[in-house]
Protein backbone atom coordinates (compact mmCIF):
# COMPACT_ATOMS: atom_id res chain seq x y z
CA UNK A 1 0.00 0.00 0.00
CA UNK A 2 2.52 2.50 1.04
CA UNK A 3 4.34 1.89 -2.22
CA UNK A 4 1.09 2.68 -3.95
CA UNK A 5 0.65 5.67 -2.21
CA UNK A 6 4.17 6.86 -3.13
CA UNK A 7 3.09 6.04 -6.71
CA UNK A 8 0.36 8.27 -6.47
CA UNK A 9 2.04 11.23 -5.01
CA UNK A 10 4.78 10.91 -7.50
CA UNK A 11 1.91 10.55 -10.47
CA UNK A 12 0.54 13.69 -8.53
CA UNK A 13 4.42 15.66 -8.28
CA UNK A 14 4.85 14.92 -12.03
CA UNK A 15 1.36 15.92 -12.88
CA UNK A 16 1.97 18.95 -11.68
CA UNK A 17 5.00 19.48 -12.97
CA UNK A 18 3.63 18.64 -16.65
CA UNK A 19 0.34 21.19 -15.69
CA UNK A 20 3.78 23.90 -15.06
CA UNK A 21 5.44 23.12 -17.95
CA UNK A 22 2.38 22.91 -20.40
CA UNK A 23 1.18 26.10 -18.57
CA UNK A 24 3.97 28.40 -19.14
CA UNK A 25 4.69 27.17 -22.87
CA UNK A 26 0.58 28.75 -23.36
CA UNK A 27 1.97 31.53 -21.79
CA UNK A 28 5.04 32.09 -23.81
CA UNK A 29 2.41 31.14 -26.81
CA UNK A 30 -0.13 33.59 -26.15
CA UNK A 31 2.64 36.28 -25.42
CA UNK A 32 3.83 35.16 -29.13
CA UNK A 33 1.07 35.38 -30.44
CA UNK A 34 0.11 39.47 -28.93
CA UNK A 35 3.51 40.00 -30.41
CA UNK A 36 2.07 38.91 -33.66
CA UNK A 37 -0.91 40.64 -33.27
CA UNK A 38 1.07 43.86 -32.48
CA UNK A 39 3.08 43.20 -35.26
CA UNK A 40 0.62 42.40 -37.78
CA UNK A 41 -1.64 45.72 -36.54
CA UNK A 42 1.52 47.95 -37.10
CA UNK A 43 1.99 46.63 -40.53
CA UNK A 44 -1.57 47.13 -41.54
CA UNK A 45 -1.53 50.88 -39.93
CA UNK A 46 1.96 51.62 -41.33
CA UNK A 47 0.42 50.14 -45.31
CA UNK A 48 -3.30 52.40 -44.42
CA UNK A 49 -0.56 55.40 -43.71
CA UNK A 50 1.51 54.11 -46.96
CA UNK A 51 -1.37 53.94 -48.85
CA UNK A 52 -2.36 57.86 -47.24
CA UNK A 53 0.70 59.00 -48.41
CA UNK A 54 0.49 57.55 -52.28
CA UNK A 55 -3.24 59.12 -52.65
CA UNK A 56 -1.83 62.69 -51.30
CA UNK A 57 1.31 62.25 -53.72
CA UNK A 58 -1.34 61.27 -56.81
CA UNK A 59 -3.46 64.19 -56.00
CA UNK A 60 -0.02 66.63 -55.45
CA UNK A 61 0.96 65.10 -59.44
CA UNK A 62 -2.46 65.35 -60.87
CA UNK A 63 -2.13 68.90 -59.42
CA UNK A 64 0.77 69.54 -60.73
CA UNK A 65 0.23 68.07 -64.50
CA UNK A 66 -2.86 70.52 -64.90
CA UNK A 67 -0.17 73.35 -63.79
CA UNK A 68 2.08 72.13 -66.60
CA UNK A 69 -0.91 71.83 -69.36
CA UNK A 70 -2.09 75.29 -68.19
CA UNK A 71 1.25 76.83 -68.66
CA UNK A 72 1.97 74.46 -71.80
CA UNK A 73 -1.53 76.33 -73.10
CA UNK A 74 -0.31 80.01 -71.99
CA UNK A 75 3.10 79.51 -73.98
CA UNK A 76 1.28 77.81 -76.96
CA UNK A 77 -0.80 81.29 -76.77
CA UNK A 78 2.46 83.47 -76.28
CA UNK A 79 3.99 81.47 -79.07
CA UNK A 80 1.27 82.75 -81.81
CA UNK A 81 1.35 85.88 -80.47
CA UNK A 82 4.84 86.53 -81.27
CA UNK A 83 4.68 84.82 -84.03
CA UNK A 84 2.09 87.36 -85.35
CA UNK A 85 4.26 90.23 -84.24
CA UNK A 86 6.92 89.02 -86.06
CA UNK A 87 4.87 88.45 -89.25
CA UNK A 88 3.66 92.43 -88.50
CA UNK A 89 7.34 93.30 -88.02
CA UNK A 90 8.25 91.36 -91.57
CA UNK A 91 5.35 93.25 -93.06
CA UNK A 92 6.13 96.68 -91.53
CA UNK A 93 10.19 95.87 -92.79
CA UNK A 94 8.73 95.09 -96.17
CA UNK A 95 6.65 97.89 -96.55
CA UNK A 96 9.49 100.09 -95.48
CA UNK A 97 11.65 98.63 -98.37
CA UNK A 98 9.17 99.37 -100.98
CA UNK A 99 8.61 102.95 -99.50
CA UNK A 100 12.43 102.95 -99.88
CA UNK A 101 12.60 101.27 -103.41
CA UNK A 102 9.69 103.71 -104.64
CA UNK A 103 11.45 107.13 -103.04
CA UNK A 104 14.88 106.14 -105.07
Amino acid sequence: QIFLFLLMVLGAITAGLLFTILQRRAEKKKKDLGTAVGDATFIVVDSKNKEQDLDELRVQLLTLTNEVESINRENESSLEEIERQQQDINDLKHQLQQLSETNS
